[in-house]
């Protein structure tokens, strides 16, 4: 008699743990469904990082670059492209459809390593988004690396971010210690055009 009233307890706690478990899974469900179509307007950009870097006889120091505005070397870019992204939102109808308000087509998309990719002409492309349906920036740079002597390299990456270990490949510096002249500068500004 104990050992059936036990396993008639045992049973009924089962019962009580699957139907739980059914229940939460019915909300998830329900909470999926009602995310889409979901869209993410444009709201503007934030500097992620400002580095300077001025030569000297011991070799390149780092500036403090507090209270700088990066629109004081690279207003025209920061400008554009922030003009150029206002007013374009993303729209995700689904788990598998995006659309934009600058193109009238329906893509499917991916998120891979929180990289966005949509399937345009037969294969999948990166759009140098990253984030989620909640959240999507794209990375964007500006810099300016100069050495005297006369190598000079300005410029923009559009959807990736520089680093010093870059620039000064592009100037023929190997280490900051090459930095030896007072007009060898690199500098550099990376961004996020953000969409909420």
């Amino acid at each position: 008699m104990k050992k059936t009233k036990l396993t008639m307890a045992v049973l009924a706690l089962g019962l009580l743990i699957a139907a739980a478990a059914c229940k939460k899974d019915d909300n998830k469900e329900d909470n999926n469904t009602s995310i889409y179509p979901k869209t993410l307007t444009y709201k503007g950009y934030e500097v992620k990082e400002f580095k300077m870097y001025v030569g000297s006889p011991d070799g390149g120091k780092e500036m403090n670059t507090t209270g700088i505005d990066p629109k004081t070397y690279w207003k025209s870019y920061i400008e554009n492209k922030n003009n150029e992204y206002i007013g374009d939102d993303y729209k995700f109808l689904s788990e598998t459809e995006i659309t934009s308000s600058t193109i009238n087509k329906t893509y499917q998309y991916k998120f891979e390593n929180g990289e966005l990719y949509i399937f345009r002409e037969n294969k999948w492309e990166k759009l140098s988004a990253y984030g989620d349906i909640t959240n999507l920036h794209v990375k964007s740079s500006c810099y300016i690396a100069n050495r005297s002597g006369g190598m000079g390299s300005i410029g923009q990456n559009g959807g990736e971010y520089t680093s010093l270990t870059e620039l000064m490949g592009r100037v023929g510096f190997s280490s900051l210690s090459d930095m030896k002249s007072t007009s060898d500068t690199i500098m550099w500004c990376n961004m996020n055009y953000i969409w909420k």
